[in-house]
């Protein structure tokens, strides 16, 4: 059967393993003369006609062992010694020109660098492809692999990056993992080596969860990482799969479709796929193998539909798995290097979905090789050599910005484009946002932006997946009914901390799981840190307004001239008036905002003088001492206002407060007799509806 094939354990099999942490340890680190200086080059690659991004493109010092490959997105980033200030780089394509383009003349800007497609030098090609039995050539690489890779053992220096993704319409990142790498391989034999090893020079995992969220539930996922062993996993000419192996003619066909390019190196195109009603062979590709020497240059290759479905019968019986395995790409590039061809590059890409939700997530995996030391290779040591099952899982806070200082990375693409590089036209349609169909936004400013359409508030729940009490929530209160029906009350917002740092920090979140309820301005109206039971976050979410249209035609007039007095007074006018009518958590959220914008104002007040704003201010101070509960101080300010002439605009305000305060007091008499002042005044009504409340 194929799963039974000498295939390499990466392809073969995806078992739950134990996630095991591993400290870094002084002696694993590199250490550099706080006095050597580096050059920083970086850039993007790209297809001279149509300005496609090549990736994984071959980026390497043309008089040394240093080098890169560019990311999926054809952006590389390459940090050299300066001693290499005079040397070259040689930028190489599969299928393109090469270019060699001087090191200064890189170093002072951001790059775009073009590669134009290359024919086949006819010429050179002895033997046409009409003529040649590919499965002749594949054994000859096969016999030349002594000849063509390293015979003596090697340290040899890579970047691993593994990301798993959610594939869904909101990005929600699974795992990030990368770490600069130390491997010890021995000599090229044809089959794996048990003393082949790899350490982790220094690491990084962002601390993120191995599960996710799915409209009530959480659900975990099992590790399906072979990580930091990549380097040696993907290495074929080393331990050949079964499509490299002894008698593979009895499991694949192979054709010959031709010739391209790397370099200076023409290259054989074999593809290859199982034979008709062959159950060995599990996989169909392409490789790549120089004409001059046969050597394997790359191989690019995908898991056929039956060995999936083989795959996923075996780990679904067997293991009990809850996820699929969709498809499985694999692309492994070699690069010649004092004559002999050494590992490049090599990248996997899983896609998986969760048999129980549908929900379809991605499993990246990237290793390139950056330096091959000269000399000798040396043994690591047992203590720092990583065991095979382990899994990539060196944590470490958020990077310093030379975190990787003296290393070479697999680079990220960046936000903004390189300057030389042509930008395209914005998208000028409106974005639509609905919330048919949606339970929780994963991003604050979408929810901001429905806040603001919807005259809501945005309702956000602060979790993370090691975070026992906050999947007790989501499981006993979440869940629930009572909740879902007030959640239709606002723009419901849910915030992994692990995933969205800076909103954390910027809302000041100190426990899990918290509740919080903003405006999109970020003014906070309610906070709660720990488990909330359903009675109690029913009682705190039942008082709020389902809609706030009047505050928030207020806000975005003050916000829109800002320094305004008036415009604040609006905002307090509103903050109060809605605080007057509801009770609870919500009346108190409302207050604390409106104390914050009375304080402001009395500072503008300072420099503007408005005897009629600072009147109003008066009758304001009064409203929300009130509005706190403090009852002997808002009667004490009060008879003290009333004393005085009442102006005609702030009379409705004024009776409305002397009515309400002297009913709280127990003064029936006053109170009757302003609450009959209050009737002869316009726009009385809201106010004889708040004193009804």
């Amino acid at each position: 059967m194929y799963l039974k094939s000498n295939l390499p354990k990466f392809i073969n099999h995806v078992g739950i393993k134990r996630l095991i942490a591993f400290l870094l340890m002084c002696s694993l680190q590199v250490c550099y003369s706080s006095a050597q200086t580096y050059i920083d080059i970086s850039g993007k690659v790209i297809d001279a006609v149509d300005g496609t991004p090549l990736a994984f493109a071959h980026v390497t010092i043309l008089n040394g062992s240093v080098g890169t490959t560019t990311n999926t997105d054809g952006f590389f980033r390459l940090r050299l010694p300066d001693w290499f200030k005079n040397d070259s780089l040689k930028i190489s394509y599969l299928g393109y020109q090469s270019k060699r383009l001087s090191v200064i003349s890189l170093s002072k800007a951001e790059n775009l660098i073009s590669l134009s497609p290359e024919g086949i030098n006819l010429q050179e090609i002895v033997v046409r492809p009409d003529s040649l039995d590919a499965v002749q050539i594949v054994e000859a690489m096969r016999e030349q692999l002594r000849k063509n890779y390293p015979q003596k053992p090697k340290n040899i220096t890579g970047f691993f990056r593994e990301t798993i993704n959610l594939s869904t319409k909101v990005k929600q990142e699974i795992l990030y993992a990368e770490g600069v790498l130390e491997f010890y391989k021995t000599a090229y034999r044809g089959k794996p080596d048990i003393h082949d090893a790899v350490r982790v020079v220094k690491g990084y995992r962002k601390p993120l969860l191995h599960g996710y969220r799915y409209r009530k539930d959480t659900l975990s996922l099992p590790s399906i990482s072979q990580g930091s062993h990549l380097g040696i996993m993907v290495d074929i000419a080393k331990a050949p799969p079964d499509f490299l192996g002894p008698r593979f003619w009895k499991r694949y066909q192979y054709q010959h479709l031709g010739y391209t390019n790397l370099d200076t190196f023409n290259l054989h195109i074999i593809s290859f796929k199982p034979l008709a009603n062959q159950k060995k062979g599990g996989l169909e590709g392409k490789l790549y193998i120089d004409a001059k020497s046969l050597a394997l240059v790359k191989a690019s290759f995908i898991m056929t539909k039956q060995a999936l479905n083989e795959y996923n019968e075996y780990h679904t019986k067997e293991k009990e798995l809850p996820i699929n395995l969709i498809s499985r790409k694999l692309e492994v590039n070699y690069s010649n290097h004092d004559g002999s061809w050494y590992l490049k590059s090599g990248h996997v890409l899983n896609r998986y979905v969760d048999v129980r939700t549908n929900v379809p997530f991605i499993n990246k995996m990237d290793v390139i090789v950056t330096e091959i030391k000269p000399g000798k290779g040396k043994h690591l040591p047992p203590r720092e050599s990583l065991h095979r099952e382990s899994v990539f899982a060196i944590q470490a806070g958020k990077l310093s910005a030379d975190y990787w200082e003296g290393f070479n990375v697999i680079a990220n693409t960046p936000l903004k484009p390189i300057s030389r590089q042509p930008t395209p036209k914005p998208y000028q349609k409106q974005e639509l946002i609905t919330l048919e169909g949606a339970d929780w936004i994963n991003s604050l400013e979408v929810a901001k932006r429905l806040a603001k359409r919807e005259k809501k508030l945005i309702l956000i729940d602060f979790w993370a997946t090691w975070c026992r009490p906050c999947f007790r929530m989501d499981q006993e209160v979440w869940s629930t009914p009572e909740i879902q029906a007030l959640k239709e009350n606002f723009i419901p917002l849910e915030v992994d901390i692990d995933l969205h740092p800076s909103i954390r920090q910027a809302l000041n979140v100190r426990y899990l799981p918290t509740v919080m309820i903003i405006d999109p301005w970020e003014d906070v109206y309610l906070l709660e840190e720990g488990y909330q039971n359903k009675e109690h976050l029913k009682a705190l979410l039942e008082v709020f307004p389902a809609n706030v249209e009047r505050l928030y035609i207020a806000m975005e007039d003050y916000k829109s001239r800002k320094e305004d007095a008036e415009r604040l007074m609006e905002v307090i006018r509103n903050q109060h008036l809605y605080a007057s009518n509801l009770s609870g958590s919500a009346k108190r959220g409302f207050v604390q905002k409106s104390l914050k914008h009375l304080k402001k104002l009395r500072k503008m007040m300072t420099k503007e003088k408005s005897p009629q704003l600072q009147a109003e201010l008066s009758w304001q101070d009064i409203w929300s001492t009130s509005l706190r509960g403090q009852k002997s101080k808002a009667l004490s300010l009060l008879e003290e206002a009333v004393q005085g002439e009442i102006q005609a605009a702030h009379q409705t305000l004024a009776y409305f407060l002397a009515t309400h305060i002297y009913r709280e007091a127990g003064k029936m008499d006053q109170a009757h007799a302003y609450l009959e002042k209050l009737k002869q005044c316009n726009n009385h009504q809201p106010y004889l509806v708040m004193l009804t409340n």
